[in-house]
């Protein structure tokens, strides 16, 4: 397996950290199960497409086994590659809850090599977010960029929340996001909106996750997917609930000011021809507008989510 020298963080660091398998695909769904649409006349390109970046095409898939099937039988893929850093456990154990767990006692995670206190390992992480979150860590200022891309602003924050370091890298994510800010916003349903919104968790941002949430109520068909992403099981459930009964509250109204249109058809002469082809309420039986018991208050409403 290829095996990188050593990135002295810390050139006087007791710790051996290797990260395995560095560059393992990030944010990537794990079903092909899309949501059904029952008005897709109603629905933009634009969405269609941005829809699309979560949900891996069938054809896709199949094109890809194709060309691995019909590649040379010598052209091996590429072996993971492992990267090893000279880090401090002091630094990593004021810094970091996981790390604090993981050098406290006498226990380690494996046996350290020659020359190092303690051995590491990590796994699967990009290997740009993390050797970043290690100079944020060990107090390298000057080799941490004032701007960075979204996509390693959002594998940086799931590297936050996973070792337990928002201290840490608070006022780095603040700086980050406000050089992001343009590209913050979102208007369509879209992988990137998961990426945003799991920014805006990690990192506390409130008023770009309630901005977020209501994005993903108004333009989602169902439960979002989490992409493994660190979006907590009940935000998903708050964001579908609400989804549900704004869909509730919009047919409620529906109904109210359909039976006032009808009622000033019968006394409207103008009317009377519109009156006679409209006899039936509009068929929107996938909905139970009275069976979700909600009201108008409660729709967008995430005062009680645990941000």
């Amino acid at each position: 397996m290829p095996v990188s020298e050593v990135y002295e963080v810390q050139e006087s660091g007791d710790t051996l950290l290797i990260l395995c398998n560095a560059g393992a695909t990030f944010a990537t769904p794990d079903t092909e199960d899309e949501w059904p649409n029952a008005l897709p006349e109603h629905q933009t390109e634009l969405s269609r497409c941005r829809e699309s970046s979560i949900i891996p095409r069938k054809s896709q898939r199949e094109s890809s086994e194709t060309l691995t099937d019909i590649s040379s039988p010598t052209e091996a893929k590429p072996e993971p590659l492992h990267m090893r850093f000279r880090v401090s456990s002091a630094i990593l154990i004021n810094t970091s809850a996981y790390f604090r767990k993981s050098l406290s006692g006498d226990w380690k995670e494996t046996a350290p090599e020659p020359g190092y206190k303690w051995t590491l390992t990590a796994s699967d992480w990009d290997a740009e977010a993390f050797h970043l979150l290690m100079r944020i860590l060990h107090h390298k200022a000057r080799e941490v960029p004032r701007t960075i891309e979204l996509e390693t602003l959002a594998k940086v924050a799931v590297l936050v929340d996973y070792y337990g370091c928002h201290e840490a890298v608070d006022l780095w994510a603040e700086t980050w996001i406000s050089n992001v800010d343009e590209e913050m916003a979102e208007s369509f349903y879209s992988r990137e909106l998961l990426l945003k919104l799991t920014i805006s968790w990690v990192f506390s941002d409130k008023k770009r996750f309630r901005s977020l949430t209501e994005v993903a109520i108004r333009t989602s068909r169902g439960p979002i997917p989490t992409l493994r992403l660190p979006i907590p099981d009940q935000v998903v459930v708050a964001i579908e609930q609400s989804r549900v009964s704004s869909i509730a509250v919009l047919i409620e109204g529906i109904e109210k000011y359909w039976d006032i249109i009808n009622r000033r058809c019968v006394n409207d002469m103008k009317l009377k021809m519109y009156s006679r082809q409209s006899t039936a309420k509009p068929s929107i039986s996938w909905v139970q507008p009275r069976s979700f018991g909600t009201s108008r208050r409660q729709v967008w409403c995430f005062d009680n989510m645990p941000l």
